[in-house]
């Protein structure tokens, strides 16, 4: 299904004979075409590969926006999934050219590796993301910290200046979706974040975590996040330590843990039972090498060591370390199918919550024009004038009333004369022009969609705040 009313016109060069004679108008679509790869179509290497931070993801924006300054773009990019959506009217030389923007940026060749990336165009796209903030593509089915990770992926393209118009409408109204899916089922209910799941997957390898030592690797959001679990879960003692000897104090006397000397990891992983690397380290935190000599001061004595960081954060070389066992991000599969299991039914409530607003989406972005806000407008303001006739006209007499009606309905012209001239004189030759009715309607609780007001308040900002994807 295409956003067919989403449009850019276009005045055409002398020499184009398509376009006409010279000077006339030609309509072009803009479409929203959805380019990426997840944990389910790509492996963890290709994966880590392509996986931006903030500030690359702000560089990369940077570029596209500079190289193609009329298409908007917006990067989403968690542990398990990098994906861009592009507003832009050639969607397959876009596909191409995002491609070798990827490939220049991580220094890669990704001829191999087409398959595992995934497209999809407007209606498609918009039913993705949908998806996407509803936790539904995530590893973890219903984790809600995604939600939170799309809309910070939105502000940073906001703070860049890449997001166009079409793609402000798309985030919104996906954002808009996981916020129903939150209220109106329970696709949220259980463990769904990173940090839950990981220490669920703890819970199941030593039944009594009370008995065992815990050392916590980094002090960022999943860090704390981690760090509660793992006190709710009642284990004996806990450690911190991080790169930034600052934060990795401040996380400890906030969860009453210590601190463990950064310098010195060897030591602090000999002393625990159960480590786990939650950091945003692009190289490993926990070598081979300094595995090696935490087991030797061991002795005999298990060691089991949890990396939720991507990139991994734990060396793949420590996997042949005797008496240590590494557990990664797959290694959580097991409970993220269990879980799974738990929200089928939820899941399918909340895949008719994202086809009835896709649907109402489409329909909304084709209403967005001068000639249906005006009726949006006009209906909605007759609806509160006979409204309150209804509420005030027993108190005049019944020979009174038709000149009350004539009178209402005159004034109601009056008022809405300006207004009317001023939506038609709207610039529709860019986007801009949707996101100034978007904001009307916003305003006036208007529906060009229908025959009432919107049944949809504003865009609430009150979802936690982003940590990591599952």
């Amino acid at each position: 299904m295409r956003f067919r009313n989403l449009v850019l016109r276009q005045t055409p060069g002398k020499n184009d004979t398509k376009g006409g004679p010279a000077g006339a108008a030609r309509e072009v679509l803009m479409e929203v075409l959805a380019l990426g790869l997840n944990h389910q179509s790509a492996a963890r290497p290709l994966r880590e590969a392509l996986y931006f931070d903030s500030a690359s993801m702000a560089a990369f924006l940077r570029s596209w926006l500079a190289a193609s300054p009329r298409e908007g773009i917006v990067g989403l990019s968690t542990c398990n999934r990098t994906e861009f959506y592009v507003a832009t009217r050639r969607p397959d030389e876009a596909r191409r050219r995002l491609l070798e923007a990827l490939e220049r940026a991580k220094s890669l060749d990704l001829s191999a590796n087409a398959a595992a990336f995934y497209s999809y165009l407007d209606a498609e796209a918009a039913a993705h993301l949908c998806r996407v903030a509803c936790g539904l593509d995530s590893l973890v089915v219903g984790e809600d910290q995604i939600m939170g990770q799309v809309r910070q992926a939105y502000h940073l393209a906001l703070d860049v200046g890449a997001a166009s118009g079409i793609l402000n409408l798309l985030f919104e109204r996906a954002l808009r979706t996981a916020r129903r899916a939150r209220t109106e089922t329970q696709i949220g209910q259980g463990n769904v974040s990173v940090a839950s799941v990981a220490v669920s997957f703890i819970r199941k390898v030593f039944s009594n975590p009370s008995q065992h030592n815990v050392l916590l690797v980094g002090a960022g959001e999943t860090a704390e996040l981690v760090a509660q679990c793992l006190l709710e879960a009642g284990v004996r003692s806990l450690a911190v330590a991080n790169r930034t000897a600052e934060r990795a104090t401040a996380l400890a006397q906030r969860f009453g843990a210590r601190t463990a000397r950064f310098d010195d990891l060897a030591h602090a992983v000999a002393e625990a039972d159960i480590v786990i690397c939650a950091t945003g380290s692009a190289d490993p935190v926990l070598t081979a090498e300094m595995m090696k000599k935490a087991m030797a001061r061991r002795g005999n004595r298990l060691l089991a060591a949890l990396d939720i960081s991507v990139p991994r954060n734990i060396d793949p070389a420590a996997d042949d370390i005797p008496q240590l066992f590494v557990y990664d991000m797959e290694a959580l599969e097991q409970v993220c199918e269990e879980n799974r299991a738990k929200r089928r039914s939820e899941a399918r409530k909340v895949e008719a919550i994202i086809q009835a607003e896709v649907e109402r989406f489409v329909a909304w972005t084709a209403s967005l024009d001068a000639e249906h806000v005006i009726g949006a407008l006009r209906r909605r303001m007759e609806q509160i004038r006979l409204q309150e006739l209804e509420r005030y006209g027993g108190a005049f007499p019944a020979s009174e009333k038709d000149k009350l009606d004539r009178f209402s309905a005159s004034l109601l012209n009056k008022a809405l004369h300006d207004l009317t001239v001023n939506i038609k004189s709207v610039n529709l030759d860019s986007e801009d022009g949707l996101l100034e009715f978007d904001v009307l309607c916003r305003a006036l609780n208007l529906d060009p969609v229908g025959q009432g007001a919107r049944d949809e308040g504003p865009l609430s900002d009150d979802s936690p705040p982003p940590t990591a994807e599952m």
